[in-house]
């Protein structure tokens, strides 16, 4: 008898293209003033894209940071390789590009190295702990002290560590992202603080 799933699923949402509406609806949608014409929001597994992070309740702009790191960490690895069929021609009629997945994965460790560079060894090591290696608040800050059981306090603590590394190189690369419909942006001053109110609502 299979045992029950019983490891939890962090679940978000996402707004995507609806595949049952048609051009015409969508625009018809659009004249009328319907809300997110041809859209529809469907739920999506946070863990897949943010790793640990997920449990973090970062701010949108917090987890596409990391959700752009995750990418770059996974095309850097040795045969990393956007998904393609080889065997579709393609549109301007050239041949196999052979090269295709060497040329993604050096620009991709490009990428990774000048994040490294930025954030120094420890905190992209740190980062890598949550959004590659899954760890949540309380796993992050029981590796970080050395402490199998971390309080509430050290726990916060480090939270707010990780949050201000997301924010570094959310800064690095000029991201703003959409919130409740206001532009939040990656203003950064010292290394500690973000002169953006909106981008550290959740850092505390």
């Amino acid at each position: 008898m299979s045992k029950p799933l019983t490891k939890r699923v962090d679940l978000g949402f996402a707004e995507v293209d609806n595949p049952h509406a048609s051009y015409a609806q969508t625009l018809h949608d659009e004249q009328s003033g319907v809300e997110r014409p041809g859209k529809i929001i469907v739920p999506v597994n946070l863990r897949t894209q943010l790793g640990g992070f997920a449990k973090f309740a970062g701010t949108e702009l917090q987890n596409e940071t990391v959700r752009r790191f995750k990418t770059i960490f996974e095309g850097a690895q040795i045969g990393g390789a956007r998904a393609c069929d080889p065997s579709v021609e393609p549109v301007d009629g050239g041949g196999v590009r052979q090269d295709g997945s060497q040329i993604f994965g050096a620009d991709a460790r490009q990428a990774y190295s000048a994040v490294s560079t930025l954030l120094g060894k420890d905190d992209t090591k740190r980062l890598e702990m949550v959004a590659i290696g899954e760890k949540g608040p309380t796993q992050y800050a029981a590796w970080r002290t050395g402490n199998a059981k971390p309080n509430a306090r050290l726990v916060a603590k480090h939270k707010h560590e990780l949050r201000i590394i997301v924010l570094r190189l959310a800064h690095h690369w000029k991201m703003a992202a959409t919130v409740d419909g206001r532009r939040e942006s990656a203003a950064w001053s010292d290394g500690t603080t973000a002169r953006t109110p909106s981008a550290l609502d959740q850092v505390a």
